[in-house]
């Protein structure tokens, strides 16, 4: 494992918002990071700055696509989020290597949970 953080974003009916949310994260993490995908049943058709993308046929909802991400990731540090999800301007640096060590000790996953408007 490396000291940074892995960000999983599910994908199933949400693409019209995934670019934007991967432009966000991408703006505002300011740490060693990777992003990684996962189509639940469904197949990207766009061209994602991505590091990794991961289809399952599972159909079953966003638990076994979480997993599969999980099992994917290279980093300590694991950032749950969905394809719809904004983030705040004030998420620079400082926050995102805050959260490393705070949350590094206590547990190794965290969930965005903020939505776009």
């Amino acid at each position: 494992m490396h000291r940074g953080i892995s960000v999983i974003i599910t994908v199933r009916g949400q693409e019209p918002y995934l670019k934007q949310t991967i432009a966000n994260i991408r703006a505002k993490i300011g740490c060693p990071f990777e992003i990684i995908t996962v189509w639940d049943g469904t197949k990207p058709d766009v061209d994602l700055d991505v590091d990794q993308i991961i289809h399952i046929r599972s159909g079953k909802g966003v638990g076994p696509a979480r997993h599969a991400g999980i099992q994917k990731a290279s980093n300590d540090l694991i950032f749950l989020t969905d394809a719809h999800m904004d983030f705040s301007p004030g998420l620079g640096t400082s926050f995102w290597n805050g959260i490393i060590n705070l949350i590094m000790p206590l547990n190794r996953i965290f969930h965005a949970v903020r939505v776009l408007d």
